[in-house]
């Protein structure tokens, strides 16, 4: 027999086999099944096993180890090969890292750029980690980069390396928690905005179940394999991808709130990184990190409002189709308002003062994106409250009709000149594709009004913002797939506007504008693009 399994393991040395997998497989079955069957293991007592019992035993266990090791061999050649790969590694701790801060960066920067061994890296990061880091930061490649590569065109290029990091997450069987969480959350930037069931949301929830696993929320479990503070940077990374995507895709239900969040991230949680940057100069890496801890920190109200927008329309769905807002109501939505508008009080100005001092493509384009957040949230409250009829609510409520509808023109204009730096003075492969959801509702909101209104006191300001919005739109569309289906649902959003005509009154004007961010809500909550509907 030990002649026999010698041949065996000869014919399949993960070195040197030429043949398929399916080949090596029949080979294997057909030399098995030439043994006399076993006697099932329930039947043998105590009797001590035969020969071709150990060998089936053998060949299965072995056959295993021949299956995984396969699947890593075919994954480790589908690592970028250089210039691409080094390209793609400073991309990601510009553009991504700053974002979603899951790794060490000293610690991978040692190992990358100054270990003499070409593969050192994967000491401190797994071979899925890598592929998933090079998808994600693929996604900030401009068209120059790709046209040195082999692929065809930046779709190619993203669902490609997408799909080989989504193999190999799945093929990954033995991965730590902590490799899988991280993983999940870089695929979690895969949005093709269609109806393709592992992408985004889905992703979030893999990280989670992972991080539950891991017991990220507890700092101090386990930190032979991460330090504290990384685990809890790791953890609100978690927190803060749930939370933007539930809320900047319209989906309540996908959020994870049943687990104690913690305290917020700080500077002393990103360790030697905060002082010792690699890859952005000091000030730079500091207003990095300051801005992540403002999105944790927004997040956390951004995550208010999805609980009390979940519990309001699922308790009072039949009160709101009869047209009934209670005090109590207007009183919460009034308190988050507060709460959202005290925030920006300390943080607006700042960041736009930072914004506005810092060089495109180093830290600017994380706080933009952080303004945005922060009124699109403001939108996304009040918007619902602004088709309040005056003479169907009490005055309460209908002096808060007129706030929430001067709130939501003023955020919407903020959202619009944020978005004309992007379109004009930020390099367009930094802009992200996530950007596309927070846009398209002040889209829906400037058409309806610039459709229906003829009272504006800066006609020529409210083109320019239009402009500028679909401009960052036309960007979108022409780097990612999921630009192109963001195109098609506004299509939709337009066509209903103006298949409705011109309105006259108030009334009729907030209801077109009800109608509009529905289609944009369904599109981008299911993937789909509605059709116009009167």
């Amino acid at each position: 027999m030990d002649k026999l399994c010698s041949h065996w393991v000869g014919q399949t040395n993960l070195n040197t086999c030429n043949c398929s997998r399916k080949a090596t497989s029949d080979y294997l079955d057909k030399a098995l099944t030439s043994w006399p069957a076993s006697t099932p293991a329930s039947e043998r007592g105590s009797d001590v096993m035969r020969p071709w019992d150990e060998l089936a035993d053998w060949y299965w266990q072995y056959w295993n180890e021949i299956e995984t090791g396969l699947t890593l061999l075919k994954s480790s050649d589908q690592i970028p090969s250089n210039p691409l790969r080094d390209e793609l590694v400073g991309l990601y701790f510009r553009h991504v890292h700053p974002l979603c801060p899951i790794f060490e960066e000293a610690e991978f920067y040692e190992k990358y750029y100054l270990e003499g061994d070409d593969l050192a890296f994967l000491q401190c990061v797994s071979l899925l980690e890598f592929q998933s880091m090079m998808f994600a930061a693929s996604l900030h490649l401009n068209s120059h980069q790709i046209c040195q590569t082999q692929y065809t065109s930046t779709f190619q290029c993203h669902e490609e390396l997408f799909k080989i990091a989504k193999n190999t997450y799945h093929a990954s069987h033995d991965a730590s928690p902590i490799t899988s969480t991280r993983a999940a959350l870089l695929l979690s930037y895969w949005s093709p905005y269609d109806s393709e069931k592992q992408s985004n949301s889905y992703w979030v929830d893999q990280a989670f179940e992972k991080a539950k696993v891991a017991r990220l929320f507890e700092p101090h479990h386990n930190l032979r394999a991460i330090s504290s503070g990384r685990r809890k940077l790791l953890w609100w990374c978690c927190l803060l991808r749930n939370r933007l995507l539930a809320f900047g895709l319209h989906r309540c239900g996908s959020l994870h709130e049943d687990t104690s969040p913690g305290t917020l991230p700080s500077q002393e949680d990103f360790g030697l990184e905060a002082t010792s940057p690699q890859f952005m100069d000091k000030a730079s890496k500091q207003q990095s990190i300051n801005n992540f801890i403002l999105q944790c920190e927004l997040s956390q109200m951004i995550s208010w409002i999805l609980q009390f927008q979940g519990r309001r329309d699922s308790g009072k769905e039949s009160e709101r189709l009869q047209g009934v807002v209670d005090a109590s109501e207007l009183l919460e939505v009034s308190s988050l308002l507060s709460a959202l508008t005290e925030w920006g009080k300390k943080v607006e100005y700042p960041l736009e003062d930072i914004a506005e001092r810092f060089p495109p493509g180093i830290c600017n384009m994380p706080c933009q994106l952080t303004r945005i957040f922060y009124n699109s949230a403001i939108v996304s409250l009040c918007l619902s409250y602004t088709h309040l009829d005056p003479l169907d609510f009490s005055p309460i409520a209908a002096d808060f009709a007129e706030t929430a509808l001067r709130e939501v023109k003023e955020a919407v204009s903020r959202i619009a000149k944020i978005t004309e730096i992007l379109a004009y003075k930020v390099d367009s492969n930094d802009i992200p594709l996530s950007i596309g959801a927070w846009i398209t509702i002040p889209i829906g909101v400037k058409l309806v009004f610039i459709h229906n209104s003829a009272d504006f006191a800066n006609p020529a300001s409210e083109i320019r913002e239009m402009h500028s919005l679909f401009n960052v739109l036309y960007i979108l569309k022409h780097r990612f797939t999921g630009g192109k289906f963001l195109c098609n649902m506004l299509d939709a959003v337009v066509s209903h506007i103006f298949l409705a005509g011109g309105k006259n009154s108030r009334q009729e004007v907030t209801g077109l504008l009800q109608d509009a961010i529905a289609i944009i809500a369904k599109g981008l909550a299911h993937g789909i693009v509605p059709n116009a509907k009167l």
